[in-house]
């Protein structure tokens, strides 16, 4: 039977993996720097397990080159791992185990829940789940090309600022994502925070939060910039956490990994909430 919440599964909706240990290259680009990251104290008792389980998942990817740390400039590796549900840079066990940069409560807390011991995958099965290539949810997509299209949608922002075009925020990524098997259009309904727009119909993947290049802008300070994503599936709604710091709640409980949506559903971003129907 299929639940609601899931990791990888046989015929499902397509998988999307949550990214972890991709560090900042340029100003703006939205992602973290790990120099604040740096805690002497974070986990010292269990940080060589958690290092260990970030050097033993699956490798799901590899990278044209070797990545350098960013705090000591050490080699770093070249390959990308998964558990099924997260996603990172092998070069992240150094940066935990050399240097004590700190992970998100909710990856340690899923870690503990396997003994520190990463789950065998199907990698080739994986990689047929995986959602198209959208660096704003990660499916599969290495961190270089994660760069290129950021790279791609800013000088697409800069373009439309001269000329005036005014399409719709994240437009650029268009022709680097594919089409996703929906049966009809779906609706996202906003309530509790001020919302531009408050309602809107989507046949696409769509992202929600506090940023204005978000395809719905939700303006709270309990939303992060970039806090969900939905993507219609069939006849369902898959949301997806997009690292956000207050989560995804689903019937009052803090969801990980994936969330499977049926019309009339409804979920917590924040003080908001959304709510899918069919269009």
């Amino acid at each position: 039977m299929l639940g609601r919440q899931y990791g990888l599964l046989m015929a499902a909706p397509p998988v999307l993996l949550r990214p972890v240990g991709f560090w900042s290259t340029r100003p703006g680009d939205g992602l973290p720097d790990p120099a604040g990251l740096v805690s002497k104290s974070w986990e010292k008792s269990r940080r060589g397990r958690i290092a260990g389980y970030l050097k033993g998942a699956a490798v799901i990817d590899e990278a044209d080159e070797l990545a350098e740390c960013q705090l000591c400039g050490e080699s770093c590796g070249y390959r990308e791992r998964t558990d099924g549900v997260w996603r990172w840079p092998e070069g992240l066990a150094h940066y935990v185990q050399q240097h004590g940069v700190k992970l998100p409560a909710e990856l340690v807390k899923h870690m503990a829940q396997h003994d520190f011991s990463p789950p065998a995958l199907d990698v080739r099965l994986l990689k047929e789940q995986l959602s198209p290539t959208d660096p704003r949810a990660t499916g599969l997509m290495s961190q270089n090309a994660v760069a290129a299209v950021l790279d791609e949608l800013m000088t697409d922002q800069r373009n439309r600022s001269t000329t005036g075009d005014r399409r719709r925020p994240g437009a650029a990524f268009d022709d680097v994502t594919d089409a996703i098997p929906v049966q009809r259009a779906w609706l996202a309904t906003v309530q509790g925070v001020p919302t531009k727009p408050a309602r809107i119909q989507f046949d696409r993947a769509i992202v929600l939060g506090r940023d204005r290049t978000c395809d719905v802008v939700l303006q709270h300070q309990s939303v992060s910039r970039r806090h969900a994503r939905l993507v219609p599936w069939r006849d369902r709604v898959i949301v997806q956490d997009l690292g956000s710091s207050n989560g995804v709640r689903f019937r009052g409980q803090a969801c990980t990994g994936q969330l499977e949506l049926k019309d009339g559903d409804a979920v917590a971003l924040g003080q908001a909430t959304i709510t899918v129907s069919r269009a």
